[in-house]
């Protein structure tokens, strides 16, 4: 899995852009730690409150959400709350409808971290690169079923004791599209080479089988014709006729 840096609201990000490198160019924000809950367990919690509020220029109107006095947020079908550190314990109110946690964070690229995707247990991390005023640094993005998978992972990650599952640093395998499609062309004519040296040899066939019914034919001929001689009753056997019927049986085409 892998997971796209995007501005939603979700994750607090900031302005967000690419450079030519491809790395992404952002400006510093501060640690993202996202609670998402079972969305259809919330509402049904007793204490989940629904209030309507206004503000901004122009005026607009929200719902906002309280389970018992946590705030909620409601974001893309999917229910959460924000920690302020990592050591923010999870409120009891929603610690058994925890569906997911969620870091983003980013580390300075002075110690460097092969890119990839790193796991362990329930939780799943990428690092890529980014950059801030001019200075690279490595976004790292985390989401975990357990808290303390997550903080694990993190750790590890930080000092420098786990290498990914999948990097993104190695050598490029496979081939290109220009490549794939001419190994497809090169297959599509050996199959119709292989397609007209079919034809030729069913059409030898054919022609073999033809002939060979043809000669079983002509032998089927002679047999009656020896049968006719045996039964005639003729006082000198007449060379004249015998070749005629001979010559016609070997002319014959069937």
């Amino acid at each position: 899995m892998l997971y796209i840096p995007n501005q939603s609201t979700t994750e607090r990000m900031g302005p967000e852009s690419l450079t030519k490198s491809g790395r992404h160019k952002e400006r510093r924000s501060v640690m993202s730690i996202n609670v998402y809950l079972k969305g259809d367990e919330v509402q049904k919690l007793e204490g989940f409150t629904t209030k309507k509020r206004q503000g901004g220029k122009p005026v607009q109107e929200w719902d906002e959400h309280e389970l018992s006095g946590v705030k909620l947020s409601h974001d893309k079908g999917r229910w959460y709350i924000y920690l302020g550190e990592l050591t923010d314990p999870i409120p009891a109110v929603v610690e058994n409808i925890v569906e997911e946690i969620s870091l983003r964070e980013y580390l300075k690229a002075g110690v460097r971290r092969e890119m990839g995707i790193y796991r362990y247990q329930s939780a799943e991390a990428e690092i890529d690169a980014a950059s801030a005023d001019g200075k690279p640094l490595y976004m790292v993005r985390i989401r975990a079923q357990k808290m303390e998978d997550l903080l694990e992972l993190f750790r590890k990650i930080k000092i420098g004791s786990i290498r990914p599952e999948e990097s993104y640093e190695g050598q490029q395998n496979g081939r290109s599209r220009v490549e794939l499609e001419a190994e497809l062309k090169r297959v599509q004519e050996e199959n119709e080479g292989f397609r007209g040296m079919l034809n030729l040899a069913q059409r030898t066939f054919d022609d073999a089988e033809k002939n060979f019914h043809n000669a079983c034919n002509k032998n089927v001929k002679f047999r009656k014709f020896a049968i006719e001689l045996s039964k005639e009753m003729w006082p000198i056997c007449s060379k004249e006729r015998v070749t005629r019927a001979i010559n016609g049986v070997l002319d014959s085409n069937v």
